[in-house]
């Protein structure tokens, strides 16, 4: 896409070793429904997901293509506000809080749907705009003193700390923190 360099790509394409394809769906673990390469989550238990920042990703790029692969399905999502990184989704106008209401995202056509919406190019645009906005989101987060692309500027070490973050975002500091410690820390500007 215009404006992604090409060692993001490289970074995303590496993350989704471990995640799947844009294609990929998952509806046996407690977030009901996820879909693509981050594997993006309806949300366990009560709790909102980032497959509705996806959805209104998609919906805000492309509305005919979100009106042809949910909405006419009935679905749609709420966001708190623009910026928001979860949401829930709601289905025929009722919104999707709690397990009991998500369990119908584990029926066979909302699987199909969503794995046909994978193959479909608006949707696959707007799983990479949100891989590329979640590694702008942890990028510069502050370790040990320094901003974590201080520490790790290989695309390698990117796409670690981004896998890390996909599944345990709140955890990124804290490993990075624990590896820097390992190491002796010290001024990373002139490491090699």
């Amino acid at each position: 896409p215009p404006g992604v360099s090409d060692s993001t790509v490289r970074v995303i394409r590496a993350m989704c070793v471990n995640e799947g394809r844009l294609e990929a769906i998952n509806s046996y673990d407690n977030s009901f429904l996820s879909i693509g390469i981050f594997q993006w989550t309806a949300g366990a238990g009560a709790n909102p997901g980032e497959l509705a920042r996806l959805l209104g990703g998609l919906k805000s790029a492309d509305a005919a293509a979100f009106q042809e692969l949910f909405g006419r399905y009935g679905l749609d999502v709420r966001l708190a506000s623009p910026t928001s990184v979860t949401g829930t989704l709601l289905l025929n106008g009722t919104e999707l809080k709690t397990a009991a209401q998500k369990a119908v995202l584990r029926r066979i056509e909302w699987a199909y749907r969503f794995w046909r919406a994978g193959h479909h190019p608006a949707m696959r645009a707007a799983q990479f705009a949100l891989a590329v906005s979640r590694i702008a989101r942890f990028r510069t987060v502050s370790v040990a003193g320094r901003p974590l692309n201080a520490w790790l500027s290989s695309e390698l070490g990117i796409a670690l700390m981004l896998d890390e973050h996909v599944n345990r975002p709140g955890h990124v500091p804290g490993t990075l923190a624990t590896a820097i410690a390992q190491v002796g820390g010290g001024d990373p500007t002139g490491w090699t």
